[in-house]
């Protein structure tokens, strides 16, 4: 039996196509819109929730100290083998930004420009795809002198490691409160860098916000790491050697990137 069309039904049938031609466009804009949104919310090279399968943390000789009290242990037995360190003694700034710098040696060196390395990644040990970097000098006495070293200490870091999706920049433990361990607090300059008695672990302000200077040069890319502290002045005062307090530091820094 076949339908018959009356005029109310065969203007109901044409209306409904005409609603369907005119929807369909819109919701066509709408998603193109939705996913354009979600596309500016998202940095170019951002790897937030991205795991790393390396992270490689460089830095000085007291980097490794509280690397080494607990810190992988402090991850958990999943994320501390993602984990190695590379440190350096005297292994500054503007040390780690000389491509040809003993800091880089691929072996571990003894004496006193000594570089020691902990074990490996389980995977992409010679291709890490995170680098913490703590840096530091006490020689660097203002935000122009410090954003130029860290610039040209980032560059060979990106030529060392080119696999790194992201470098996060880490200043020196402070002291508690960002306050003096050393009782006459010992001005910042030259000569410091290689005298322990003239180094202390207060972080004057031009340094976080060179940080966040060289930082906000290469969106996507650098981090600043958070602003760790000691929990209290080593028992025995001796540059920046956190002694008794690495070990609560450790865990500290670990906790964060657990």
């Amino acid at each position: 039996m076949r339908t018959i069309k009356t005029p109310l039904v065969a203007g109901m049938a044409l209306l409904r196509t005409r609603f369907r031609l005119s929807v369909t466009p819109a919701l066509l804009v709408l998603g193109m819109f939705c996913s354009d949104s979600m596309q500016a919310a998202t940095p170019a090279g951002s790897v937030v929730g991205d795991p790393f399968t390396c992270t490689e943390v460089i830095g000085m000789m007291t980097t490794g100290e509280w690397y080494n009290a607990g810190f992988e242990t402090a991850l958990g037995a999943e994320l501390g083998p993602k984990w190695q360190g590379r440190f350096a003694h005297y292994g500054y700034v503007m040390e780690y930004a000389k491509p040809g710098s003993y800091a880089w040696s691929p072996t571990p060196v003894g004496g006193v420009n000594s570089v020691s390395l902990t074990a490996p990644c389980i995977q992409n040990a010679n291709a890490p795809d995170r680098i913490v970097y703590q840096a530091w000098s006490w020689e660097l006495t203002s935000e122009e002198a410090w954003v130029q070293n860290l610039e040209a200490a980032l560059t060979t870091i990106r030529e060392k490691r080119p696999s790194a999706r992201r470098i996060e920049l880490m200043t020196i433990v402070r002291c508690p409160m960002n306050e003096w361990c050393h009782p006459d607090r010992p001005p910042l300059g030259a000569d410091t860098d290689h005298n322990a008695t003239k180094q202390d672990c207060h972080v004057p302000p031009y340094v976080d916000t060179s940080f966040a200077k060289v930082a906000a040069n290469h969106p996507g890319l650098v981090k600043v790491a958070p602003r760790f502290e000691a929990h209290a002045c080593a028992a025995k005062i001796d540059g920046i050697h956190l002694g008794d307090q690495n070990r609560a530091v450790a865990t500290d820094i670990g906790t964060h990137y657990k």
